[in-house]
């Protein structure tokens, strides 16, 4: 349904296309990231494969027993309501290029270090045992495969496993001696090493002491880079290692990109992309990865849908949400991306499809002066029945069940929730000003005026969202014609562009961010106030601490040098609460415990493997100096 807005003025339309045409500088760049060895399988943590041929190689374990032999050949960071399921995986580093790579597996009473090393086409795996059962047998299997239906053979030759293709002959050894025993649960031919020590695993050498040289060399290149950050380089090796070990390849379309937990890609046809999800990645590849940034950028804006938006999700399988979007938050990073790393023709990329997007809301989100999240009646082939209702579009605001929408009411004939959004608003008119910055240096002019006329015309609206008695911007009930009094740090949004005055901004900061009873505290931002009654049940939303809050939040205040104290004490406690649970787990979670600073707790339901956790280490990481 297409409305008429006489407030705003619209962009002069562009018939819309996929991109306004192929980049030859993207082709290169993702021929470029599409080469040699990484876990670019997204079935086990354990799996190094090679590209462009697809030679895989995977890891197992075996464990003999009294009664009973058990095998397990994928890893997971995995757990459960009751506990972890075995193995128990913890992450170690990851290189993005996949030249290094490191992980701990516990597996009935056996656990192991697997580190990895690649040279070129040589890959160089090393296996450690940190703790060996005594009383019986473990062995180590090493199966040879050809992904993707990739044209080779793989075959046992005597001592190696020769993994044959168009364009090369790999044939690995092993250090240790090889068990004969052919009875394992594998399909492919394989290695079987006793486990009775350090084994090295190579196509160039079966020579213990030469792989161990060349994993310690990789090691050593990978810990001297992580100096440069400082007392910050455990927050930048958890952020990587999250992103680094969820990047994986499509076959299907050819290209590389990272995903939000290599889990959720399993039972959805390979892959899936969640609308905000993928550009706070980029956001954070970004630092210093800008190849892998751009395309994690620019594959998340090749799944808009037809009519210009980008999807709430979309899977391998077809699937996505065609009645909603999720934040407008592409802007801002490929904005970021950009102005790290200039490149024109990555702009002239992404600018005509996220200026889509920036339209498409007008067209179906304003809902008199402001938008609203909503859901459209679009097609529903796969038969979801979360569609065209309140709860879908409460999965629009990506803060899936968040207490602020229970109250709400959906409107069919509008396709709108009855609610001005707070943190809605305030993200658009962040996506305006930075778009405007994007026409500018593509010399669209007409566009840059328009945007910047649309931005300053949302921002004086929004102050009708100004609670002047709570001294707070609180979303607004157009049935109840009142305020929502159920805040989350959505509010702290109008920071970003300085959307709230400075005069607001303080009095919110002090009044509420930084009050104890609503949102500060030891563990913080908790995603809603903590005397909303909803607060004690700390489950996904309604408590948590989730990382893109925390972000956004953090982005408005830059722009108010009167919050420097706030915002460095933000920072401090966003670090501190990523570095804990990463340096003593191995966790990157998907929400953090405001109570206890944990993501274990069943209650939660957070993943414990989730790259966008890595965005509160991304916040220390762009405080300049935070750490001097």
């Amino acid at each position: 349904m297409i409305r008429t807005y006489p407030l705003l003025s619209l962009l002069i339309w562009v018939p819309f296309v996929l991109f306004a045409q192929e980049s030859e500088e993207y082709n290169a760049l993702q021929n470029q990231l599409k080469t040699g060895w990484n876990t670019w399988s997204t079935y086990s943590m354990g799996q190094h494969v090679l590209l462009p041929s697809g030679a895989a190689l995977n890891l197992g374990i075996h464990k003999s027993s009294k009664n009973t032999d058990g095998f397990v050949n994928r890893f997971f960071v995995d757990k459960t309501a009751n506990g972890w399921r075995e193995p128990i995986v913890k992450p170690g580093y990851h290189s993005y290029s996949g030249d290094y790579t490191s992980m701990e597996v516990e597996y009935r009473k056996v656990k192991l270090r697997i580190e990895s090393a690649a040279y070129g086409n040589d890959l160089y795996l090393l296996i450690t045992p940190l703790e060996l059962d005594e009383e019986y047998k473990s062995t180590l299997l090493l199966e040879g495969g050809l992904l993707w239906n990739r044209p080779g053979q793989i075959s046992r030759e005597e001592d190696a496993l020769t993994i044959t293709t168009p364009i090369q002959k790999l044939e690995f050894r092993s250090s240790a001696p090889l068990s004969n025993h052919p009875f394992f649960n594998t399909l492919s031919p394989f290695l079987a090493i006793e486990l009775n020590g350090p084994v090295g695993i190579s196509n160039a050498t079966a020579d213990l002491g030469v792989i161990q040289n060349k994993v310690s060399g990789k090691r050593s290149d990978y810990e001297t880079y992580l100096k440069q950050y400082g007392k910050l380089a455990e927050a930048y090796a958890g952020m990587a290692a999250g992103l680094g070990w969820n990047t994986i390849y499509d076959p299907v379309q050819d290209r590389v990109f990272s995903t939000v937990d290599r889990q959720w890609n399993i039972n959805r046809g390979g892959y899936v992309f969640f609308g905000w999800d993928n550009f706070f990645m980029a956001h954070m590849i970004g630092l210093d990865a800008p190849e892998l940034a751009i395309a994690n950028a620019v594959e998340a804006l090749r799944e808009a849908t037809a009519d210009g938006f980008v999807s709430n999700l979309s899977q391998g399988n077809g699937r996505k949400a065609w009645d909603r979007s999720q934040p407008p938050v592409g802007g801002l990073a490929c904005w970021d991306i950009y102005q790290k790393h200039p490149q024109k023709w990555f702009l002239e990329m992404v600018y005509p499809r996220l200026l889509r997007w920036n339209e498409w809301w007008l067209e179906n989100r304003l809902n008199g002066d402001l938008l609203s999240w909503g859901s459209d009646p679009a097609q529903n082939p796969f038969h979801d029945k979360v569609y065209h209702n309140l709860r879908a579009a409460m999965l629009e605001t990506g803060i899936d069940d968040s207490p602020m929408y229970l109250d709400a009411q959906f409107d069919p004939e509008k396709n709108l929730m009855e609610m001005h959004d707070v943190g809605l608003n305030a993200m658009y008119i962040a996506d305006c000003r930075v778009l405007a910055k994007m026409a500018d240096v593509l010399g669209q002019s007409e566009d840059a005026q328009r945007l910047r006329e649309r931005a300053d015309r949302l921002q004086q609206q929004i102050q009708a969202l100004w609670h002047k008695e709570n001294q707070l911007f609180q979303n607004y009930d157009l049935i109840q014609k009142a305020f929502s009094d159920r805040i989350s740090p959505t509010s702290f949004y109008t920071l970003l562009t300085r959307t709230a005055s400075a005069q607001q901004a303080r009095a919110m900061v002090d009044k509420h961010l930084l009050n104890e009873e609503e949102f500060w505290g030891e563990w913080v931002l908790p995603s809603i106030s903590k005397k909303d009654p909803l607060y004690p049940r700390q489950r996904y939303w309604k408590g948590a601490i989730w990382a893109p809050m925390n972000f956004l939040v953090y982005l408005g205040m830059r722009d108010y040098p009167e919050l420097e104290d706030a915002r460095k004490a933000l920072v401090a406690k966003s670090v501190d609460l990523f570095v804990r649970n990463w340096t003593e787990h191995g966790f990157v979670c998907e929400n953090y415990s405001p109570i206890d600073g944990t993501c274990t707790e069943p209650q939660l339901k957070s993943s414990p493997w989730y790259t966008w956790g890595g965005l509160l280490a991304l916040m220390g990481l762009m405080e300049e100096g935070y750490y001097d």
